[in-house]
């Protein structure tokens, strides 16, 4: 399981990164290393993020992020359905926030 779910975030990161320009790569990357060190809150970073990428750029990253779930979801016993009867609050999905994650963690 562990397996499955480390390809499915490498495959969102390669993915995500292929569909952003050279110029917001080099952005988006300036601002996970500043969050990184500690210079930036991890909402202010996502806020940038947002900003720095294109309409169509999002739509991709929302769309890989999707995907990543999926697959994510499918690899968990049960189909990732808790069993205990709680269910985690779902947020609206935010391509800053989730290009924050994937990239400053390795």
């Amino acid at each position: 399981m562990r397996a499955k779910l480390t390809q499915a975030r490498a495959e969102a990161k390669s993915n995500t990164l292929a569909a952003l320009s050279a110029d917001h790569q080099t952005k988006v990357n300036a601002i996970v290393t500043s969050f990184s060190s500690g210079s930036i809150a991890a909402p202010d970073a996502a806020k940038q993020i947002d900003a720095v990428l294109s309409p169509s750029e999002t739509s991709v990253v929302l769309a890989q992020q999707q995907k990543m779930r999926d697959a994510m979801r499918a690899a968990r016993p049960n189909g990732g359905t808790p069993t205990n009867g709680f269910s985690r609050r779902r947020r609206t999905p935010d391509a800053g926030r989730f290009l924050l994650q994937l990239l400053s963690r390795s």
